[in-house]
């Protein structure tokens, strides 16, 4: 599927919107998210300047807030439809995730600093080639896939458009709604 996304070529360089990048096809365990707004954080900015070892080009954002399109087959907490804030992965699985500390997760690095999906394929791509994501989902791009875990569902009547910046808090508090 053609999307559009706001892509860092290379470190330091600007973000530049594109309207051909490919989005890579979703699994058992994904929902499709249509973005409807998006936080920029000092992280994007950081990522972007090249304060980290990361692979470009890349799609950055992980503040976002959109509308489901779709779940895959094993999805059990979405439907389409449902309005939802994403977030940074946390395997729900590691000692730090069982005691209910998801920041702490053990795998945090790999499932979200890694550039490409947890089968190891690129989530974008442009012209044949690979474009990193960011926390496993990119959220400055018109549409994104992410594993379930990576989103939580919010009350319909909340603005998205003041949900998305919101995203790096929503695991510590999805209980709650």
């Amino acid at each position: 599927m053609k999307i559009s996304a706001a892509i860092v070529d290379k470190k330091g360089s600007d973000f530049h919107i594109r309207d051909d990048v490919e989005l890579a096809d979703m699994t058992d365990d994904d929902i499709q998210v249509k973005m409807v707004a998006s936080g920029i954080c000092h992280s994007d900015e950081a990522l972007r300047k090249g304060d980290a070892e990361i692979a470009y080009p890349i799609v950055l954002g992980h503040e976002g807030s959109g509308i489901v399109e779709k779940v895959g087959k094993n999805v059990q907490n979405f439907v389409p439809g449902d309005h939802v804030v994403l977030s940074f992965y946390a395997c729900g699985n590691c000692e730090n995730c069982l005691k209910g500390e998801p920041t702490k997760c053990l795998h945090y690095a790999a499932n979200n600093l890694s550039g490409v999906r947890p089968d190891e394929t690129a989530h974008f791509t442009e012209d044949g080639h690979d474009v990193a994501d960011m926390f496993d989902q990119s959220s400055f791009t018109t549409t994104t896939v992410v594993r379930e875990r990576n989103a939580v569902k919010v009350p319909k009547d909340l603005d998205l458009r003041k949900l998305g910046p919101l995203g790096v808090a929503t695991l510590l508090v999805q209980e709650r709604f």
